[in-house]
């Protein structure tokens, strides 16, 4: 069951108002004439979690979310980047998991694409990345390059279950705000990583509204999450390679 606009208003503010908060709730009993209490500390987890929240993006069944003012490329999508944007030819580099790698200018590409010491590994353990600022008059993003956004606000759940899709105006201007991962897990909160492509090259500004969150009511016995991913903030590379958190 997917939750209406007014009723994603009322978790919000409920968890707004709640969290933090200390307040009773009642315990099951074995005896129906006995109601027994326990009081607990309250968590915006336990309703709808937005923030920053601002009312007026959330719509008839979701809330939209802002772009962050960051992205996140890899290796081989800011070289190729770099062939349009001369703004980037330095830049430093980040390591989503141990060890390094040296950047050279000195290998070898065919038709702007490099050969295997740029092919991203799904096992491997190590990624050189590399972040990039959205400058308040925009960027220009171009084809066949991933770009790994966030949004500017943290979301999640323990009740319900987010999904994260494309706006239908930022869709026909032809820019792809997930390849797969548009589904939560219940239990996750932080920010969206987006994993933006275009069709054609598309000037793009930091908080704009540019996907959108809908919450599915889940039916059976709840398992948080408890994954690789929890608490994000900044655009997250892929942790395929590193251990799940049991």
């Amino acid at each position: 069951m997917i939750l209406t606009g007014p009723k994603i208003r009322e978790l919000v503010d409920a968890g707004i108002y709640w969290g933090g908060k200390e307040r009773e709730i009642r315990i099951p009993s074995l005896r129906l004439d006995s109601i027994s209490t326990k009081t607990i500390v309250d968590s915006r987890m336990n309703y709808i979690e937005i923030d920053p929240y601002d009312p007026e993006l959330v719509g008839p069944n979701s809330v939209d979310l802002r772009l962050g003012d960051s992205l996140l490329m890899y290796r081989a999508g800011l070289e190729q980047h770099q062939e349009y944007d001369e703004a980037l030819k330095n830049i430093g580099e980040g390591i989503d998991g141990m060890g390094s790698e040296a950047l050279s200018s000195t290998q070898p590409r065919i038709a702007n694409k490099f050969v295997a010491s740029h092919v991203l590994d799904m096992k491997a353990k190590v990624r050189t990345s590399y972040h990039v600022k959205i400058p308040e008059d925009g960027m220009i993003l171009w084809p066949g390059i991933l770009y790994l956004g966030r949004t500017v606000e943290v979301i999640g759940s323990s009740k319900f279950v987010p999904i994260v899709e494309g706006r239908s105006s930022v869709g026909r201007l032809g820019i792809h705000v997930h390849v797969t991962a548009g589904f939560c897990d219940i239990g996750f909160r932080g920010t969206i990583t987006l994993e933006i492509h275009v069709v054609h090259p598309v000037r793009i500004y930091p908080n704009i509204p540019i996907c959108q969150a809908y919450f599915l009511r889940p039916e059976g016995e709840i398992e948080l999450y408890k994954g690789r991913y929890q608490d994000q903030v900044d655009p997250t590379p892929s942790r395929f390679g590193i251990e799940k958190k049991k």
